[in-house]
């Protein structure tokens, strides 16, 4: 095993990371890595390390995880720089019929047959891509790192090759670089202020007994451009957090409950322009435990694909504090968003407000919800039961503007009682299936008021 260096930063800061970017691409079998056996890729003629990850079902997951776990658990990944227009070859072993490339939004050009594929690449991006039964193929597009200065004082650097640090405990003003080719068998704990973990590289919490990344009143933090995969339960836990970005992060679960970034009684998030398929929501906004309240969360460009028991994006369940408000999710992808609750089923997104918690002027914006769903959105005040044991709260001033739902199926707005209601909703400009949205589509209890659905 590689231990971890403070390496000759001078290499690094400049002329060193264009070349690690670039040995990124190249076809390798980094150690303990599995290589694909289904396809082989290539960008513009140079070919591409596809690696096969495959988790095993947890031995302690229970049964309602593994009635739905039998193709999911898998993924093929294909993760590269890319500066611009590029085409990506993808070779199979066996032939298909047809390929599907999520988000279809972003609108990839497809040509081939049978064993051999082209995707004409704009630039960097992320995908999803369905080929017959095998796993999905997740392309991770990667534009070229910055040069940056590593200053050997401040930076922790995790070069090419498998590190196993365990639990990292930030401090104030750490800096953690992990470059491409580095696998990271560890997590992250800590309340620092002023850190920033960065790079290419992966960090994988399978080695550990703990959750992978617990942080807990952090501040001024930034996490980017790394691939995060295989923790237990929740990926990222953000306890009572401040002024924190996650930008261009990849995050991978495969356990029970394995949500994606949960900011609890946290202020101040930005989770810009990542990548989720998680077993469980991909976001989710809580509260616990009469913790602070919760404000200023904006989650933009991002892709969420939620495979087993998950939302795309939620606040909720818990909302056990004062206030929850100043929520924007904006210019979203959701590919999938499925499997049961304790409320019925997930939806592309929702807000379950099971807590005292007034839930107050949220906004989702310019999102594009693919057929992959079994409940296109959804508003319910609980009777705070589900898992807080408290009083009800109540949902107040949500607005969803320009939506584009691929598939019909509910929408559910629903009030506890007079004294705990969701008080205005707004649907404008809102689309199912390319037509308006319709007041029929909208089911919708006593409990509802000022409802507003315009064109």
């Amino acid at each position: 095993m590689n231990t971890v260096t403070n390496v000759v930063v001078a290499l690094l800061a400049t002329s060193l990371l264009p070349a690690l970017a670039a040995a990124q691409n190249a076809p390798q079998n980094p150690a303990g890595l599995v290589a694909c056996s289904d396809l082989t890729a290539a960008v513009n003629g140079a070919p591409v390390w596809v690696e096969h990850l495959n988790r095993p079902c947890p031995d302690d997951a229970p049964t309602w995880f593994r009635a739905n776990t039998t193709n999911s658990l898998a993924a093929n990944i294909a993760s590269f720089t890319c500066a611009g227009p590029s085409k990506f070859a993808i070779h199979l072993k066996e032939p298909v019929k047809s390929l599907m490339v999520r988000p279809k939004h972003a609108g990839i050009r497809v040509t081939g047959q049978d064993r051999d594929w082209i995707l004409e690449l704009p630039g960097p991006c992320k995908l999803y891509v369905e080929i017959g039964s095998l796993p999905p193929l997740l392309i991770f597009s990667e534009p070229p790192e910055p040069k940056i200065e590593l200053d050997p004082q401040k930076v922790r650097v995790f070069g090419p090759g498998v590190h196993t640090p365990g639990l990292i405990n930030l401090k104030d003003n750490d800096q953690i670089y992990l470059a491409p080719g580095a696998i990271v068998y560890g997590g992250l704990r800590g309340g620092p202020r002023n850190a920033k973990v960065f790079g290419r590289g992966i960090l994988d919490g399978s080695k550990l007994d703990s959750s992978m990344v617990r942080l807990e009143r952090a501040s001024n933090m930034l996490v980017e451009g790394i691939i995060m995969r295989c923790g237990k339960a929740w990926q990222n836990t953000l306890q009572n957090c401040d002024d924190i970005t996650y930008r261009n992060v990849k995050i991978l679960s495969f356990v029970p409950y394995g949500d994606g970034i949960d900011p609890v009684c946290s202020r101040n998030i930005r989770i810009e322009d990542c990548f989720f398929r998680c077993s469980d929501d991909c976001i989710a906004v809580k509260a616990m435990k009469d913790g602070p309240k919760v404000s200023g969360i904006t989650v933009q460009g991002c892709i969420m694909a939620g495979y087993n028991f998950s939302d795309g994006f939620t606040i909720g369940y818990e909302a056990v504090t004062e206030v929850i408000e100043g929520i924007t999710v904006r210019n979203c992808d959701i590919l999938y968003a499925r499997g049961a609750t304790k409320a019925g089923q997930h939806s592309a997104f929702s807000i379950i407000c099971d807590g005292p918690a007034t839930v107050r002027d949220v906004t989702f914006e310019d999102i594009r919800v693919e057929e992959n769903i079994t409940r296109m959105f959804e508003l319910n005040v609980t009777d705070g039961k589900f898992y807080s044991q408290t009083p009800p709260g109540r949902i107040q001033g949500v607005r969803l503007k320009n939506i584009q739902w691929e598939k019909a199926c509910p929408i559910l707005i629903t009030g506890h009682n007079q004294q705990h209601l969701v008080d205005g909703v707004t649907f404008e400009g809102c689309r199912v299936a390319g037509v308006p949205l319709s007041p029929e589509q909208i089911q919708s209890n006593e409990f509802v008021r000022n409802f507003v659905l315009r064109d």
